[in-house]
């Protein structure tokens, strides 16, 4: 005998991937600051996760080694950064 899902039961299964994808991504980000990064120079220059400007972000930054890869090594911070990030020492790749 096959079992039917019910609508609340797809609806249940739905929701809590959607939570798992989200917890996944900032989870993510988290990991790419590996802990190395100086606190107080990231303060100083106003360091973000998420960029407030969308044409200033990390991955679109010349100091940044990581390609088009979501985590790269920071020439400022001597770490990796997410590259969705931004602070004050951003510059146009050249």
């Amino acid at each position: 005998m096959a079992s039917r899902m019910t609508r609340r039961g797809l609806l249940q299964v739905t929701l809590a991937g959607a939570v798992a994808s989200v917890a996944g991504v900032a989870r993510s980000e988290q990991a790419c600051l590996d802990g190395k990064m100086n606190e107080g120079l990231a303060t100083a220059l106003n360091f973000t996760e998420q960029s407030p400007k969308a044409d200033q972000k990390c991955g679109g930054c010349g100091l940044y080694d990581g390609g088009d890869a979501a985590c790269g090594h920071c020439q400022i911070f001597s770490c990796n950064v997410p590259a969705s990030g931004h602070c004050d020492s951003w510059s146009p790749k050249g």
